[in-house]
């Protein structure tokens, strides 16, 4: 395997985004490397729960318009580590609801479940169930020791200067995800796709085995939280990456 000329970009948002790219005169497919948080299929920032008004902003799949009659709107969340429940009559959240969810124990999921009567033209309808759990990001992402360019470095050699050309070509993508736990170890590291290069994806999952600790996420109170990432390498226009939930900018 030989070096190549290697142009590195880096963007940020709330979470920590690593991007690589690597080009030759030799091969024209761009090879991506990034490290992307991966979110939860549905989770909320702090500032949007504690706004919350209606059921409508907490899952905006949900359609008030669906709705004939409501039954109940049950909010289920942790608090002290007791469970407390609280239930309305429509898709407008009681004091008691907003307050509750104000208080959700950090990182614990809040569970959702409105009972309703749906609007059709059907002569006999039964009650219908919309019902769904969420998690509160953390206040603080996990950060990799010294940084953005520290991670960058750790990449450049431990996984880009181990790569040819002709490694990647086409479409062909490689993702590996991983958790950054509680106390900053890596935790559960799997190959979510495979390269189809047993050596590739040995590199790339050794690479990630091989991390130092992160300082783990964490809520502004300090509560620290599992958090998950995926490090992905090859063509990022791979429809496979649609799979991993990583709201990559």
């Amino acid at each position: 395997m030989h070096q190549k000329t290697i142009t590195t970009l880096i963007h940020f948002s709330f979470v920590f985004l690593g991007y690589f790219s690597l080009s030759s005169q030799s091969n024209l497919a761009v090879t991506e490397l990034e490290v992307n948080k991966v979110y939860e299929p549905l989770s909320l920032s702090k500032e949007a729960v504690q706004s919350a008004k209606e059921l409508k902003d907490l899952n905006k799949i949900f359609k008030p318009s669906d709705v004939k009659q409501y039954i109940s709107l049950e909010i289920t969340t942790l608090e002290g580590g007791q469970i407390v429940q609280n239930k309305s009559k429509d898709g407008i959240l009681s004091i008691d609801q907003k307050r509750q969810l104000i208080n959700a124990d950090d990182g614990s999921k809040i569970y959702v479940d409105l009972l309703y009567m749906p609007d059709n033209n059907l002569t006999h309808n039964d009650p219908k169930r919309f019902d769904f759990s969420f998690i509160v990001h953390p206040d603080y992402s996990a950060n990799f020791p010294g940084g953005e360019n520290a991670l960058r470095e750790y990449f450049d050699e431990s996984v880009l200067s181990q790569l040819s050309d002709s490694t990647f070509t086409g479409y062909d993508l490689a993702a590996i995800t991983f958790s950054i736990d509680e106390e900053g170890g890596i935790s559960d590291p799997k190959i979510f796709w495979s390269s189809n290069q047993e050596k590739v994806d040995q590199l790339l999952l050794q690479a990630v085995c091989d991390m130092p600790k992160w300082s783990p996420a964490r809520y502004a109170n300090n509560t620290k939280t599992k958090e998950s990432h995926a490090l992905t390498v090859g063509n990022h226009q791979n429809c496979a990456l649609n799979m991993l939930n990583l709201r990559r900018e």
